[in-house]
């Protein structure tokens, strides 16, 4: 299942959690190309959301999920 498609069926996702979701799904290109610290600043959440999305998601790190989104990009 691709990133973006285990994204949108996540249903355990706290109210800051869905807005980095969400995030991601609009702006996967911001993702990939910057770091955790100006990803939390742009979507208005916090580093540990971010991480705490990472870890439903099932991915080990930021990094997982820049790769995951790249390989994803060309069919979203």
């Amino acid at each position: 299942m691709n990133i973006f498609t285990k994204i949108k069926q996540e249903k355990h996702f706290t109210e800051g959690e869905k807005v980095f979701a969400e995030y991601i799904l609009n702006h996967p290109h911001d993702i990939v190309q910057y770091d955790v610290q100006y990803i939390a600043k742009k979507s208005y959440v916090s580093v540990s959301a971010i991480y705490r999305v990472i870890e439903k998601l099932g991915l080990s790190g930021f990094n997982q999920l820049k790769v995951e989104i790249s390989l994803q990009l060309e069919n979203y």
